[in-house]
């Protein structure tokens, strides 16, 4: 498993089906955007989190997380 340097958004943590309807959401947003050329199938495999990284990298934002509100907020994906 992957340990972030900061932790996913706390409503994600202990709520699996969130949790896969938020990375399906992420996975669109960067595959819309062109990070992410994989599958939409809400893990956050290898591939995912290269494409947050890339993300963020190209757009000058601090990296660190994945799934926490500050990056959520930057791909203007909702936890609601």
């Amino acid at each position: 498993t992957y340990k972030p340097k900061i932790p996913d958004a706390e409503k994600l943590r202990n709520n699996k089906d969130l949790r896969e309807k938020v990375v399906q959401k992420v996975q669109m947003v960067l595959f819309l955007s062109g990070e992410y050329t994989g599958k939409i199938t809400g893990v956050l495999d290898a591939e995912t989190r290269d494409a947050v990284d890339l993300y963020k990298i190209k757009r000058g934002i601090l990296r660190g997380g994945y799934l926490d509100r500050d990056t959520l907020n930057e791909l203007g994906v909702s936890i609601y």
